[in-house]
């Protein structure tokens, strides 16, 4: 009787490790959360160590994370750049205003609904204000910081040819920026070119479509 209980005590044990690994093996390919991570917050899903800008947001991703306060299920979901939304069209169609905007979890609100985050709100009123379409994009990455979002622009954002950009900036950007500074190369004129966060080999190698 104890070595039956043994042995199935050892099968369960490697059945959920196979689960877990074919889990996780699925969600590399195809750039979505895994269901073991049904519970984690969206910077524990969806946001990714960068080789050039340090976190990103994985692309043309869907989650559903949970509003901390009411714990009612909310939708969440990337474009093709890694901003919250619908796709945008590149090039820019001609005569539209677009306004992109840039920060931490406070602009990509991952705890609210899609059209309750502040650049839906601000589409809603440019648009309103000015009589015709206003897009404004929602690029923000939670643990961003004014550096990171510089990384934003020159390596992902400026091919969608913003008219304007907002940054958000809080104090809590202090110790982001001071966490990354070090790993950030500087042009000659002291500007960021590149930031490659330490754990990208790692993340590679779990992304590899490899069982």
């Amino acid at each position: 009787g104890l070595l039956t209980a043994a042995c199935l005590l050892t099968f369960a044990v490697c059945a959920l490790e196979i689960g877990l690994r074919i889990d996780r093996y699925q969600s590399a390919l195809s750039n979505q959360p895994s269901l073991a991570a049904a519970e984690l917050s969206l910077q524990d899903q969806l946001v990714a160590p960068s080789l050039d800008i340090w976190l990103e947001l994985y692309p043309n991703a869907k989650a559903t994370l949970k509003n901390p306060d009411t714990d009612q299920p909310v939708a969440f979901r990337t474009n093709s750049f890694g901003a919250r939304g619908p796709e945008v069209a590149v090039p820019k169609p001609r005569g539209q205003l677009r306004v992109l905007c840039l920060g931490d979890e406070t602009t990509v609100a991952p705890e609210l609904a899609e059209s309750d985050a502040y650049p839906t709100v601000l589409q809603e009123l440019l648009s309103a204000h000015m009589g015709a379409k206003v897009e404004v994009i929602n690029a923000g990455v939670p643990g961003s910081c004014p550096r990171i979002a510089a990384l934003q622009l020159r390596h992902r954002l400026m091919s969608l040819q913003p008219d304007l950009v907002i940054l958000h900036f809080d104090m809590s950007d202090v110790a982001e920026d001071a966490a990354v500074r070090r790993f950030v190369s500087l042009d000659r004129e002291g500007h960021p070119t590149l930031a490659t966060h330490p754990a990208t080999r790692k993340v590679c190698q779990l992304r590899r479509p490899r069982l």
